[in-house]
């Protein structure tokens, strides 16, 4: 439980962080909200000994249309196996690109203009998973996806569009798990699940 003082990451860099994601060669994306919201550093990568990695691009950019005081946030991070970074949070543009609440980024930060959420998330991205087939599940607070009805979990396809077959009827969801065997595990504070008596941990 020591301090690792060879690390060398300050608070100086002023982003809060609510997620993380390493990758193959060892940088460390990290995701959260910024204590100085005009500089933009949602979303910054770090080399394996703290330092920021200058050459990733990725800023997440204020939010139009919010109550006063919001701030947009990166809470959600995936990394894919070809090097792509799904970014969840509360957010509607990365960089020029409009991207609601979820968007993909290539490796070098950029906004991935072939991602295909559309309208996207009515509400904020909490967790994010992969399948092993591509498709990827989302846990948040949203209740609509691209205009249609999705309570707190949702499932896309791997190029972003909506999973028609996967529906679920949840409510209050706040992590998310994975199974090596397929199963999805989700926790929350919810009491149905389905129809059915479920007490905040559902598979």
């Amino acid at each position: 439980g020591n301090v690792d003082t060879t690390f060398a990451f300050r608070s100086a860099n002023e982003l809060q962080i609510a997620a993380f994601a390493v990758q193959p060669d060892g940088r460390i994306l990290c995701g959260g909200r910024s204590a100085n919201p005009g500089d933009g550093r949602y979303l910054v990568r770090l080399n394996s000994d703290g330092t920021l990695d200058e050459s990733f691009s990725a800023s997440v950019a204020t939010l139009e249309n919010t109550t006063a005081g919001f701030q947009p946030e990166a809470t959600a991070l995936l990394l894919q196996p070809d090097g792509r970074i799904l970014v969840g949070g509360r957010f509607d543009r990365v960089g020029e690109i409009g991207m609601r609440n979820l968007a993909r980024l290539n490796s070098d930060g950029s906004a991935d203009a072939t991602w295909q959420e559309g309208a996207g998330f009515e509400g904020s991205i909490l967790h994010l998973a992969q399948q092993g087939d591509g498709r990827i599940l989302v846990v948040g607070g949203f209740n609509v996806f691209q205009g249609q009805q999705h309570n707190r979990l949702a499932r896309l396809e791997a190029d972003g569009a909506i999973d028609t077959t996967f529906e679920s009827d949840i409510l209050n969801v706040s992590a998310l798990l994975l199974q090596g065997d397929g199963h999805i595990v989700v926790g929350g504070g919810f009491s149905e699940v389905n129809g059915q008596p479920r007490g905040g941990l559902v598979r």
